[in-house]
């Protein structure tokens, strides 16, 4: 068992340290505080009075200019005739009346003599100095200060005047110094003195502010400059002004602080002694109470392990869970992304090469609908364990979501990938999933793309990789569809996914547009006939292609959408113009479902009879899929008045044998069978031929890709009686059509 000195005396000690060296830190700031405050009162009292002794000067001097510039003719009168007593007397008088403090005047030549000796008393050394000097040099307007036989006095010396043979004299007025005396007894501050030197002998005090016990004359030692706390040139005068503190200042300041000092550490040294004793009182308390604390203490440890071992298992358990799918067991979407994207990332710094696949499952739908979503979660596991065998441990197999899947593949060549494909299409296709006595056949479609150091991000090598997927998915049974990360295909791929999904905002950001195009009659009469043509509009306010943006709806289910958009814009416009003929097409995904034909046929039936206004297009292979129901549909259309044409036609093998089932008024001649019929004998015969057929069976033939005039005058030979094409007008916004068909209503020009 520990005894008390190891608890209680090593504290104490420390204590007493850690209080002694507090006490000598707050010493030394007390200190240091205390000298900066007095060196920051030094320097503000002496910028004060210097200020003061400058204005006092600047005043003196001014003064002195005043004199000189009004009485100039006499003091050069004098520098001319010395001699002059009545000349001498009456300047004597006006300087008098100028510096009522006056010492003495005079005029000095440029060797420091005097000139008026009669009317001023001795000019002492220090002033001819002067007189001499700036006589010589020709630099009047200085103030310097002089204890001489006359006492302490100040030199004001004027300007410049010439004498003879064009020597300079120097007027100057010596006054009392008791102005500057005063000022500097009058600011003076406690423990401080102000000392007036000379520059060029720093040693030596002029004046003073009279509260120490220096006197003017008294030359300052080393240890006398080191208490000058601050100093400053007065410009102009040759002097510098000085603060001083008196010699006990700071040593009296220390002493008191160590007094203090010793006081707070004997404070802290009875604290200490009296906190030892309480410890030891409570030693024998404080053991019995570590004892019980030590064995409870053990107690809480073993909980606190046994408490660890149990979080540390659900942490596993929930990054388990966070990072791996609960019904196969593969890891899912986001970790996958996160292990794709640290191979992507080296990929572009060159240090490996992979390959991102893309799994989907065919005809799990079949098995989901047909056995249950039991049957399908069952099918999913078995599949899951399936493919990892294939796949190994050394890449990672993820499910992504429904019955697609994902691989990475590191360090692989294309060769390498194929193979597994291979492979995994073999075990795909000799896999059976067996429910409830029925068995199933599914099958795979995988797209992959190779990464290197072109890879994009993780969300583009994902989009680019699901689009190889699709592109597998198209071709059929056959092999995988491994691509390069910036594979042309793909890029068109992923602008027809993306397009599709603009196409489902289009309309609700008003970006579809109505385009018409007239249908000119060749022969009987004519009417206002347009074919309705659907354009797009991308964010920038760029027409899209229609070919590709009809292309993405009908491959990815969104026509029904565009035809009832263009159906319902063209009742509108039947609505508002009662001699207006239009044409709509409908496409084959239109034709297929009963709910859109639905509510075709109901808004027909709010509009009222259409009288033939209204014509719809339907092309042979929308109608390849669901003939019956199709046949259906456009008698219902024909008893509401609806008129048909079959488009497309000659373009299929079966256009024929639909003329004997279908009842459509309208024939529309494929535009590649038109385009060259003016050069082209054969296609000039088949046209002959189908438009003699089509008037047989009491029906109209349409010729479309008429775009010059030798076309439409074969046509005109044949027979043919309606037209369409960029000959007699390219597809116009339907606002602009109307507007100047309007205008020509009017009997406005257009």
């Amino acid at each position: 068992m520990r005894r008390f000195p190891d608890r209680g005396l090593v504290p104490l000690l420390l204590l007493t340290v850690l209080a002694g060296l507090l006490v000598l830190w707050v010493i030394q700031n007390r200190y240091q505080d205390f000298v900066t405050y007095q060196a920051n009162l030094a320097k503000n009292h002496v910028t004060s009075v210097a200020q003061e002794v400058q204005l006092y000067l600047k005043d003196r001097r001014h003064v002195a200019r005043l004199f000189i510039q009004e009485q100039g003719e006499l003091l050069s009168r004098l520098v001319v005739h010395p001699d002059d007593r009545a000349l001498r007397k009456r300047l004597a008088k006006r300087v008098r009346d100028y510096f009522p403090t006056m010492h003495s005047f005079n005029l000095g030549d440029p060797w420091g003599d005097v000139l008026l000796g009669d009317e001023a008393q001795d000019v002492g050394e220090a002033c001819r100095a002067d007189i001499s000097y700036y006589a010589q040099h020709r630099q009047p307007g200085e103030v310097y200060i002089h204890d001489d036989s006359l006492g302490p006095h100040i030199d004001i010396l004027g300007s410049a005047l010439p004498g003879e043979n064009g020597q300079a004299h120097v007027f100057f007025v010596s006054i009392d110094a008791e102005g500057i005396e005063t000022l500097l007894a009058r600011t003076v501050a406690p423990d401080h003195e102000l000392l007036l030197l000379r520059s060029d002998r720093p040693g030596r005090v002029e004046l003073t502010s009279g509260h120490g016990h220096w006197q003017r004359g008294d030359v300052l030692d080393d240890t006398a400059r080191g208490r000058i706390l601050h100093a400053i040139d007065i410009p102009g005068t040759g002097w510098k002004l000085a603060d001083m503190v008196s010699p006990g200042l700071f040593s009296s300041h220390r002493e008191a602080l160590c007094r203090d000092a010793a006081a707070v550490f004997a404070f802290f040294l009875v604290m200490a002694i009296l906190l030892m004793a309480r410890v030891y009182r409570e030693e024998g308390r404080r053991l019995v109470a570590e004892q019980a604390l030590a064995r409870l203490n053990r107690d809480l440890d073993r909980q606190v392990r046994a408490r660890t071992r149990e979080l540390e298992a659900s942490r596993r358990q929930l990054i388990y869970q966070a990072t791996h799918d609960a019904l196969t067991g593969l890891i899912n979407r986001r970790e996958f992304e996160q292990r794709l994207h640290a191979v992507i990332e080296r990929a572009k710094r060159g240090e490996s090469r992979g390959c991102l696949l893309y799994l989907d499952l065919n005809q799990f739908k079949v098995v989901n609908d047909t056995a249950g979503h039991t049957a399908g979660d069952e099918l999913l596991r078995q599949v899951a364990r399936l493919m990892q065998g294939v796949v190994g441990e050394e890449h990672t197999l993820a499910r992504l979501g429904g019955d697609e899947f994902g691989v990475i593949l590191e360090n692989v060549d294309r060769e390498e990938v194929l193979g597994l494909t291979r492979s995994l299409r073999a075990a795909i296709r000799g896999y059976h999933f067996q429910w409830e006595a029925r068995l199933y056949q599914i099958g795979i479609s995988i797209g992959g793309v190779l990464l290197d150091e072109k890879s994009g991000d993780t969300v583009q090598v994902m989009s680019r990789a699901d689009a190889a997927c699709y592109e597998s998915k198209e071709c059929g049974a056959g092999e995988a569809y491994i691509a390069d990360v910036s594979s042309p295909e793909l890029d068109a791929r992923q602008r027809i996914m993306w397009r599709h999904s603009d196409i489902v905002n289009a309309g609700r950001e008003g970006r579809l547009l109505l385009f018409l195009q007239p249908i000119v009659a060749l022969s009987g009469p004519s009417v206002e006939w347009y074919e309705c043509l659907l354009r797009l509009r991308d964010r920038d306010g760029q027409l899209i292609p229609p070919g590709e943006f009809i292309h993405a709806a009908e491959r990815y289910g969104g026509m029904t959408d565009l035809d009832l958009w263009v159906f319902d814009q063209a009742i509108e416009l039947l609505s508002s113009n009662a001699d207006l003929h239009l044409n709509i097409n409908f496409s084959g995904q239109t034709l297929g479902d009963t709910r859109i034909q639905g509510r075709v046929l109901d808004r027909l039936k709010a509009f009222g009879q259409i009288g033939g206004r209204l014509c719809i297009e339907i092309t042979e292979t929308a109608m390849v899929h669901n003939l019956s129901r199709a046949q259906e549909f456009m008698q219902q259309l024909h008893l509401k008045g609806v008129r048909l044409a079959l488009d497309d036609f000659g373009s299929g093998i079966s256009s024929f044998s639909y003329l004997k089932v279908l009842p459509v008024d309208y024939v529309k001649l494929d535009g590649s069978l038109v385009i060259d019929i003016a050069e082209d004998g054969g296609a000039y015969t088949i046209v002959d031929s189908i438009d003699a057929m089509v008037r047989t069976l009491g029906k109209q033939t349409i010729a479309e890709y008429v775009e010059n005039a030798a076309v439409e005058r074969a046509l005109r030979e044949i027979g043919v009686e309606l037209a369409q094409g960029f000959y007699y007008a390219r597809p116009l916004p339907a606002d602009g059509v109307l507007a100047k068909r309007a205008r020509m209503g009017n009997g406005l020009e257009v």
